[in-house]
């Protein structure tokens, strides 16, 4: 079931047409969700997953 969220997480990327803003949240909620498990996401990994699950224009 981890590797199942993190696969998730790792997966997820916000469309070129889609909401930045819904696909930040939802990235956010999976986050919090790896956490409470206790998989531990440096700051810097969560950033870049951040930067690198949005559209290439940002």
């Amino acid at each position: 079931i981890i590797a199942d969220m993190q696969a998730h997480f790792d997966n997820m990327k916000c469309p070129n047409s889609g909401n930045v803003h819904t696909h930040l949240t939802s990235l956010h909620m999976k986050y919090e969700e790896l956490c409470a498990i206790s998989m531990v996401l440096t700051d810097n990994q969560y950033v870049t997953h951040i930067i690198g699950s949005l559209p290439y224009y940002y």
